[in-house]
């Protein structure tokens, strides 16, 4: 099979229906409702069935949650019709695992502040994997103290550099070897239309995921800049 041309797209933090369907008609794979009280971006789980409703057939809904226990996480999704969820606080394994045990396609984000964040995230995944909990994919975003995402912050320069080299020496490892499948990579973190072309090359992610930089205002996507920002990884 031909190897993905281009990264998938993630846009996070839409809160109209309006927005969901002209996020989804841009183009847009996946796009992200977030359930997290204190963000910009939060929605009621009362009103995001209606986001869902307004992509269906274009894109797949995304439920963002942040330190919530499995059965709230269970309930708001099933009210809103989800069966994606993204983890962007300190989840254990055994919330994914027992997510993925209730059928639910699983995300955990990892925050990035220092290099020691970077093995921490790695002994999270050794443990999760020992224990049947390795997530579908892994995000990684910047760490802003008291912030959980959509901070507008790219991942620091040294720190994705060793990243960058950490993955690079995983995807060669995983081909001498046959170890389960390795979570798929999603890149977030002050992405732009501007700035996503050049990061994406430089990281070689599955998936790009943009909140802040693609707005006119937080919460509300611009679709001009939802559109460049979509060129621009389809381009190159």
């Amino acid at each position: 099979m031909d190897p993905q041309p281009f990264p998938l797209i993630k846009i996070c933090g839409v809160t109209t229906p309006d927005d969901a369907r002209m996020v989804a008609e841009a183009g847009a794979d996946w796009i992200g409702i977030n359930f997290h009280p204190p963000s910009k971006r939060f929605v009621p789980p009362e009103r995001a069935a209606g986001l869902v409703a307004a992509i269906a057939g274009r894109s797949e809904a995304v439920g963002l949650f942040v330190n919530r226990p499995v059965a709230e996480v269970v309930a708001a999704s099933e009210r809103a019709g989800l069966t994606i969820v993204q983890l962007h606080g300190d989840e254990p394994a055994e919330d994914v695992r027992d997510l993925i045990a209730a059928g639910y396609r699983v995300v955990r984000a990892f925050r990035l502040g220092d290099r020691s964040a970077i093995d921490r995230m790695e002994a999270w995944l050794i443990h999760a994997e020992a224990i049947g909990a390795a997530p579908e994919a892994v995000l990684v975003d910047a760490f802003v103290p008291g912030q959980e995402g959509g901070t507008g912050h790219g991942i620091g320069g040294e720190v994705l550099d060793a990243l960058v080299e950490r993955w690079n020496v995983a995807s060669v490892l995983a081909r001498h070897a046959e170890p389960s499948p390795a979570p798929k990579r999603i890149l977030a973190g002050g992405l732009t239309p501007g700035t996503v072309a050049g990061l994406v090359r430089r990281v070689r992610p599955w998936m790009v995921d943009v909140a802040s930089g693609v707005e006119s205002s937080p919460g509300r996507k611009d679709p001009e800049a939802v559109r460049a920002f979509i060129n621009a990884v389809r381009s190159g």
